[in-house]
């Protein structure tokens, strides 16, 4: 027999997370673990702090050895991959690392076992609210053939880890990692992605499909004899209908009228039907008719189609996957034209600076533009692209230094296109203020804070520079060609290409229907070069403790969290114990995963866990059937990567 939950009076502890924007006044970053093998439970602290040094110091926690085995045990052991040394000798209970900074990567070992009479270990904690704080626990004693135990788990939407294998051995103990890192997902187009994208038109705002569901027919068992149903759309069905319980689709020419059949023999009402429509517009069911095994009308063949109980679940419309040029086409039109002006006059995008020459007491400075600007998103396309040339590929120079190396002292308007001057640091330039402006000032990215991001390169001349304090020395370099102490034209370039892709991937969005905005795409601790030098956290919410109780019916809970990537977890009650199915299903009615074939379960609250790393994104189906039909039910969840 299965339990796959069961936190019987196991209290969740609480989590602070308290920060401060001043080093020297850090609070310590605090998570409260709790664990127990269903017998006994037990709780360990982990955290940063300031005053922590490379052992536990006494005044933050004790050092205790493990009891006799075999009895439930959890405790800190050495770990030699995170900051602190972690020179634990027999185990703690409590255990800080120093505090570099807040956002610092950081990883903690925990050793368990269970005792005789305990079962596999479960840990909890707080739910731990998003700010950009990323939490994750990964299998410490994989199996040396088929690997981890199980995938890595996201403790910002999981509440919860069932290790799923026992062990009583004080000598071979189990082991997880808890990981803390900086988890805000940050956007950034690489230069090489602006200029394939300028060859392109403008993507416009126009379905092109429609995402429907629809359930048919009334509740309850159809009349005797029937094997499936007709249905009849009032426009070119693309892509379906497709459902669950119907697996075969016989549509006429036009794909408006279509027979979907159960071979099964078992068909209840409504029959839910999913699918793509062809004009991005809503979508009507016309009429319907059960059919019998002839293929006709269960009901006669002089029988009329139904057009009651037809009813409309959901439509979504979906839009074309924009690019690049709608990014920056967007961001002029709210404002970015403006957004520097010199005399009354918008600039743009600004490569460059002003200078002034004549300082005397008689004469008044006369100013010098030695810049380049681009008013509107097209001067931006023809600086970095040209057909028939190409994009900005040239040595890494100075753009303001004409071939003879006479300085250029006039405002140049509109940009240099390739085929006029070929300088990939200019084209740099240009996706780097691109990149600080849809992150920082036009809420074009997903989230804020690209330009505020600290340089962490030893030994090359930016290292300690925020990208923004970058970008305004380049501007600098750009004027004058040259920078006291800060290197060449390459050293410059191989900064400006290390921010500017960063962040980059396949462009996706999160919204196009009002605005364009691009889905963050890689969390700030995976780019080894780049930090955030402080991070302010939310309040915690309080969480009550959980008690499970017996459910007096059958009950299937949306999975949460929804939408999820990749992961996602599936709750459902039991009242007593049966033989449980769940199943995933995509859009098409097509079987994708299997969690649960006829596996007896205890009564109670049982969780599934979900793993979609391999599905692409879009809606799914989960189903449950309990006892062979005695009980089932179906709902929608969305995986977005």
């Amino acid at each position: 027999m299965k339990k796959l939950t069961n936190l019987t009076l196991l209290c969740v502890g609480v989590l602070v997370l308290v920060f401060s924007q001043s080093l020297m006044a850090q609070h310590p970053v605090m998570l409260k673990l709790y664990a127990t093998d269903h017998t006994r439970t037990d709780s360990l602290i982990l955290g940063l702090d300031p005053a922590a040094t490379n052992h536990i110091d006494s005044a933050l926690g004790e050092e205790e050895y493990p009891p006799a085995g075999p009895a439930f045990d959890v405790r800190f052991v050495s770990n030699t991959t995170s900051i602190g040394r972690d020179t634990l000798g027999g185990g703690t209970k409590v255990n800080y690392h120093f505090m570099v900074r807040v956002t610092q990567t950081d990883r903690w070992k925990v050793g368990f076992w269970s005792d005789d009479s305990g079962s596999t270990v479960t840990f909890t904690w707080a739910f731990i609210q998003p700010g950009g704080n990323g939490w994750t626990i990964d299998d410490g004693s994989p199996d040396e053939i088929t690997g981890p135990h199980f995938p890595t788990v996201d403790m910002t939407t999981t509440p919860s880890l069932t290790y799923p294998v026992k062990t009583t051995s004080t000598i071979g103990a189990q082991y997880i990692y808890i990981n803390y890192f900086d988890g805000l997902k940050l956007t950034s187009a690489a230069l090489e992605s602006l200029t394939v994208d300028a060859a392109k038109k403008i993507v416009k705002r126009k379905n092109y499909l429609t995402q429907f569901e629809y359930q048919i027919g009334p509740a309850g068992a159809p009349p005797a004899g029937t094997v499936g149903l007709h249905v009849e759309f009032g426009d070119v069905i693309t892509s379906g209908p497709f459902s669950i319980f119907a697996t075969m689709t016989n549509p006429d020419a036009k794909k408006k009228k279509w027979d979907l059949t159960n071979p099964s023999g078992t068909i209840m009402g409504p029959i839910t039907l999913t699918g793509l429509g062809d004009k991005g517009k809503f979508l009507k069911v016309a009429k319907w008719y059960w059919l019998d095994n002839t293929g006709h009308n269960v009901e006669g063949l002089k029988a009329k189609a139904h057009t009651d109980n037809i009813v409309s679940v959901s439509q979504i419309f979906w839009l074309p996957r924009p690019n690049w040029q709608n990014v920056g086409d967007e961001m002029f039109k709210l404002g970015l034209g403006s957004a520097e002006t010199e005399n009354g006059k918008n600039v743009g995008i600004r490569i460059g600076v002003r200078d002034t020459v004549g300082f005397t007491a008689a004469t008044k400075p006369k100013p010098i533009f030695r810049w380049i600007i681009h008013p509107k998103w097209g001067d931006v396309v023809k600086a970095i692209w040209k057909k028939g040339v190409g994009g900005q590929t040239g040595t890494a120079a100075c753009i303001f230094q004409t071939a003879d190396a006479k300085p250029i002292v006039k405002e140049i308007k509109g940009g240099l296109n390739p085929g006029k001057f070929n300088d990939v640091l200019y084209g740099e330039a240009i996706a780097l203020k691109f990149n600080i402006n849809a992150s920082d000032h036009y809420g074009m990215y997903e989230n804020s804070g690209f330009g505020s991001l600290t340089y962490n390169k030893p030994g090359t001349p930016f290292d300690g520079y925020t990208i923004n304090k970058f970008a305004d020395t380049l501007d600098h370099f750009m004027s004058w060609c040259s920078y006291t102490g800060l290197g060449t034209a390459a050293d410059f370039f191989a900064a400006a290409h290390d921010f500017n892709t960063a962040f980059s991937a396949t462009l996706d969005t999160i919204s196009f229907a009002a605005k364009t905005v691009v889905k963050g795409v890689r969390a700030v601790a995976t780019v080894p070069y780049l930090y955030r030098a402080s991070l302010e956290m939310p309040p915690v919410m309080p969480v009550a403790p959980y008690k499970e109780q017996t459910p007096l019916s059958y009950k299937l809970d949306q999975n949460y969290p929804n939408p999820f990537n990749p992961t996602t977890t599936i709750r459902f009650q039991l009242p007593e114990d049966a033989f449980v199915t769940l199943k995933i299903y995509n859009i098409l009615g097509q079987e994708v995963a299997t969690l649960l074939n006829h596996d007896q379960l205890d009564q109670g609250t049982n969780e599934v866990v979900f793993d979609a790393a391999r599905l692409a994104s879009g809606v799914y189906y989960y189903r449950l059937v309990i006892n062979d039909g005695q009980f089932q039910q179906v709902k929608k969840m969305m995986l977005i990567k």
